[in-house]
C-alpha cells in the first residue's frame, strides 16, 4: 500500500508542476500542493511506511529504520508546519515607533508578543562597485516587561526571539522589509527528522545486513567479473577579408584595462570576450580575438556594421531580416520602414524577439562607447569609485584636467589608429590605464593576481573544443570496451592509459577553470547552470580517474559525461561571465548542497549509461551476436544496484541541506517551486528499486537496468527541463 501511494504522489506532483506552469503557482497550491486530498495521501503513505518499517525493521538493520523514520518525522514536521505556523512579514520605518503587529500571509493582521523598532539600515558594497553584497537591519525588540534588547538582521543572518524569527527580505532608504515566521514545533520536529537522516546514511553503510553491503560483498565480484563488466559510462574555415581593426597587440593592451562591468571591475578583456560570445556565439571572430572585435566595433564602425556576425538562430527572424543563414549584418536589422523588429506585433516578442534585439542593440551601443566605463572617480575622500565613460555627463566637482583627460583621450586614441600611429596609441592606452590606478578608491581595483588569473581564465576558457574531444574519444572507447565485453577479454593497455590520460588532463582544466572561476568572482563557484555542469564534469573525469584500478571500464562513460556535461554547459549559457554573488547565496550550505546534489546525478548517469549498454546486449544477444552462455548483464546490474545506494542517499541528503539553507535564509525550507519538486519526483522514482525485497520485479536483471535508464529522465527534466520549460526560482535559463 505505501508504494502505491507513493506512486500516486509522485504522479500528482508531477502534474501539479505542470499545472502551475499553466495556470499560476496558487491554482498548483489549492488544487494539488496543500490540497486536503494529498494531505490525506502523505498520512496514508506515512501510516503505510511505518507499518512497513516495523514489519521489516529486523531486515532493514538500525541503519535503514533510522532513514524511514527521518522521512516520517519529516512529514510530521511539514503537516505541524502546515497546521500551526504563523508567516508573514512587517515593514519597519526608520524613526517610527516600536509595532506589535504584521501582516500574515492570508491577509490578516497577527501580533507580536513584544515590539520591535527599527534603528538603522544599510546596505554593504563589493569593494570598488554599486553591487549589493548584503543588507543589514538594525532593531530594537521591547518585551512586555519593558526589557529591551538588539539584534542584527541580514541575508542568511535571521534574528530569534521568543520563537519568532525575523529574515531580512527587501529594504529602502528609510525602511527594511522582514520575513515573519513563527513555527517552534514544525521547524523542531523537522530538524529532527534532517538529525536522523544523517544518522541513519552514515550508519547504513556500515551495517553488514544492508542491500549496498550484499551488493558490495556479492561473490560475483570474487571472480574477477568486474574487470569486464563496467561500462561507466568544427572548425570553420572562411576565406572572407578580415575587416579592419587593432593590431592584436595594441588591442591586447586595450584588453588589459579595467572596466566597470556586470557589477565589478574587471579586465577590458573579459567584457571583450562576453561581447564577442554574445554576437558571434564564439570568443573569436575570422581568426580576430574577441579585444580585436570590440575594438573593430568601437573604432571602425561604419565598416564592421557590414559584418554577418550576428548570430539569429530562430528561423523566424531569419525570414524576417531577409537571411540566407543564421548571420547577420547590423544593416539587416533596418530598412526603409525604420527597424524590423518593430513589425514584430507586442504579442509575440517573446524570448526569441528580446534576444535578437538586445544583440542588435549592444552591436549598435559598442559604437557609442557608452557601455565602457573605464574611468574612476571618487568625491568622498576615496571611500566609493563611481565609474564613467568618456560619452558620459562628468560630476560637477571633478577636477578640470582629469575632464580634459576623459574626454580626449579616446579621441587621441582615435586619431592615432586612423594616422597609422600605433605606437602612439598604444602609449596612450598604456597612461589610461595608470591613471585607473592612480584615481582609484582604495580596493576599487582588483587585486594584481586576480586581475592576473582572470586573463589567464580567458584564455584557457575554450569548452567547444574540449566538449568535442571528450565526446570523440569517449564514444570510440566505449564501442571497444563494448567489444571487449561481449568478447570476454580485457582492454589493451594502450587503450586503458588513453582513457586514464584523458580524464586526468579535462579534469585538471575543469579544476582550473573552476578554481579560477572561484578566485575571481570570490565565492564557490557553483551558483549558476554553467558553472554546476562543470562540476559534474569534474565528478566525472576525477571519479573515472579515481575508480579505473577497480573498475578500470569506468573510463568511457566519464569521458562521455566529461562531454556531454560540458556541452549542455557551452550550450545552456552562451555568456557565461563571472558575478557578484547575490546576497542570499552567500552561504556556505550552498556549496555543499551542490557538490551532493551533482555527485548524485553523476552516479545517476553513470547508472543510465550502464543501464543502457545492458540493454543493448541483451538486444545483440536475441540477435545472435552475444553467446547465450555470457551474461554480463547481471554483473552490470550489479554495478548499478552498488551505485543506487549511495546516488539515492545522497541526492535525499543535498536537497534537505538545501531545505536548511532556505530556512535559513528566507523563512521556508519547501515552496513547492518546481524543481523542489522534481528533485523530490526523482527522489521517489529512484527509491523504488531500493526495495527489491518487497517489489519483486526489481529484483530482475533486465528489469532493473531497464528501469535505470528510463529512470534518469526525471533527473534530466529536474535538471534541464524545469530550466527550460516550467522556469522557477530556480531556473538557470
Amino acid at each position: 500500500m505505501s508504494f502505491g501511494t507513493l506512486a500516486i504522489i509522485t504522479l500528482v506532483l508531477m502534474a501539479a508542476s505542470i499545472a502551475e506552469h499553466l495556470w499560476g503557482t496558487e491554482v498548483a497550491r489549492n488544487c494539488f500542493y496543500t490540497a486536503p486530498w494529498v494531505l490525506v495521501l502523505w498520512g496514508v503513505c506515512a501510516i503505510a511506511s511505518a507499518v512497513l518499517v516495523w514489519r521489516g525493521r529486523r531486515r532493514m538493520g538500525y541503519g535503514g529504520v533510522l532513514i524511514h523514520l527521518a522521512l516520517i518525522g519529516m512529514l510530521c514536521g511539514a503537516l505541524t508546519t502546515h497546521l500551526t505556523a504563523v508567516t508573514g512579514q512587517v515593514e519597519l520605518t526608520s524613526g517610527d515607533e516600536s509595532l506589535n503587529t504584521f501582516t500574515e500571509s492570508d491577509g490578516n493582521i497577527g501580533h507580536f508578543p513584544f515590539g520591535i523598532k527599527l534603528l538603522s539600515n544599510s546596505t554593504a558594497y563589493y569593494p570598488g562597485t554599486q553591487t549589493p553584497m548584503d543588507y543589514v537591519s538594525l532593531v530594537e525588540i521591547t518585551d512586555e516587561e519593558g526589557t529591551s534588547t538588539e539584534g542584527r538582521i541580514s541575508m542568511n543572518q535571521i534574528l530569534v526571539h521568543d520563537g519568532w524569527r525575523f529574515y531580512q527580505k527587501a529594504m529602502g532608504s528609510d525602511y527594511s522589509v522582514l520575513t515573519v515566521n513563527h513555527d517552534p514545533w514544525g521547524i523542531g520536529i523537522t530538524y529532527t527528522g534532517y538529525t536522523l537522516l544523517l544518522i541513519g546514511i552514515i550508519l547504513f553503510f556500515f551495517q553488514k545486513q544492508s542491500g549496498f553491503r550484499q551488493a558490495l560483498t556479492h561473490k560475483a565480484w570474487q571472480r574477477g567479473a568486474l574487470t569486464t563488466a563496467i561500462l561507466l559510462g568544427t572548425a570553420q574555415f572562411t576565406a572572407a577579408s578580415e575587416p579592419e581593426t587593432l593590431q592584436r597587440g595594441v588591442a591586447k593592451t586595450f584588453g588589459q584595462l579595467y572596466v566597470y562591468h556586470n557589477g565589478r571591475v574587471q579586465p577590458m578583456q573579459t567584457l571583450a570576450r562576453n561581447f564577442c560570445v554574445k554576437l558571434y556565439g564564439k570568443p573569436s571572430y575570422k581568426g580576430l580575438t574577441a579585444e580585436q572585435v570590440l575594438t573593430g566595433w568601437l573604432f571602425y564602425y561604419d565598416e564592421w556594421k557590414n559584418e554577418p556576425m550576428i548570430r539569429v538562430k530562430d528561423e523566424g527572424m531569419q525570414q524576417l531580416l531577409g537571411l540566407q543563414g543564421e548571420y547577420a549584418r547590423l544593416t539587416d536589422f533596418y530598412d526603409t520602414n525604420g527597424y524590423k523588429l518593430d513589425a514584430v506585433q507586442s504579442d509575440e516578442r517573446n524570448r526569441t524577439w528580446q534576444e535578437t534585439n538586445e544583440k542588435c542593440k549592444l552591436a549598435g551601443l559598442m559604437f557609442t562607447g557608452r557601455s565602457l566605463l573605464i574611468f574612476p572617480y571618487s568625491d568622498d575622500g576615496g571611500e566609493t569609485t563611481q565609474w564613467y565613460s568618456w560619452m558620459d555627463d562628468l560630476p560637477m566637482q571633478m577636477p578640470v584636467d582629469d575632464k580634459r583627460f576623459i574626454l580626449g583621450c579616446m579621441d587621441y586614441v582615435a586619431q592615432c589608429l586612423q594616422n597609422g600611429r600605433n605606437i602612439e596609441a598604444n602609449n596612450t592606452l598604456t597612461k589610461i590605464k595608470e591613471y585607473q590606478e592612480e584615481k582609484a578608491a582604495a580596493h576599487a581595483l582588483p587585486p594584481p593576481l586576480r586581475f592576473e588569473a582572470e586573463l589567464l581564465y580567458n584564455k584557457i576558457a575554450h569548452t567547444r573544443p574540449v566538449a568535442i574531444v571528450c565526446l570523440i574519444m569517449g564514444f570510440c572507447f566505449y564501442f571497444l570496451s563494448l567489444r571487449s565485453l561481449i568478447a570476454d577479454r580485457r582492454l589493451p593497455r594502450w587503450c586503458v592509459i588513453g582513457q586514464s590520460l584523458t580524464l586526468a588532463l579535462v579534469g585538471c582544466w575543469l579544476l582550473t577553470l573552476l578554481s579560477l572561476r572561484g578566485y575571481i568572482g570570490g565565492y564557490a563557484p557553483f551558483t549558476n547552470g554553467f558553472e554546476t555542469m562543470l562540476l559534474m564534469g569534474l565528478f566525472a573525469a576525477f571519479g573515472g580517474v579515481a575508480f579505473q584500478q577497480k573498475m578500470p571500464l569506468v573510463q568511457p562513460f566519464g569521458l562521455i559525461l566529461c562531454g556531454l556535461t560540458i556541452l549542455v554547459a557551452m550550450m545552456g549559457d552562451s555568456n557565461p561571465a563571472v558575478t557578484p554573488l547575490m546576497p542570499v547565496l552567500s552561504s556556505p550550505l550552498l556549496s555543499i548542497h551542490v557538490v551532493v546534489i551533482m555527485i548524485s546525478y553523476v552516479l545517476l548517469a553513470i547508472m543510465a549509461l550502464n543501464g543502457g549498454t545492458a540493454c543493448l546486449i541483451a538486444l545483440l544477444r536475441k540477435r545472435g551476436v552475444v553467446a547465450p552462455t555470457k551474461n554480463p548483464e547481471f554483473m552490470l546490474s550489479l554495478v548499478n544496484r552498488l551505485l543506487l545506494y549511495p546516488a539515492l542517499l545522497l541526492l535525499a541528503l543535498g536537497i534537505f541541506i538545501g531545505a536548511v539553507w532556505a530556512n535559513q535564509s528566507w523563512g521556508a525550507y519547501w515552496s513547492w517551486d518546481p524543481k523542489e519538486t522534481w528533485a523530490l519526483i526523482t527522489l521517489f522514482i529512484y527509491s523504488f528499486p531500493l526495495h527489491n525485497k518487497s517489489m519483486a520485479a526489481f529484483s530482475r536483471p533486465g528489469l532493473f537496468n531497464l528501469y535505470c535508464f528510463i529512470a534518469f529522465a526525471s533527473v534530466l527534466m529536474t535538471y534541464l527541463g524545469v530550466n527550460y520549460l516550467l522556469g522557477g526560482m530556480h531556473s538557470y535559463a
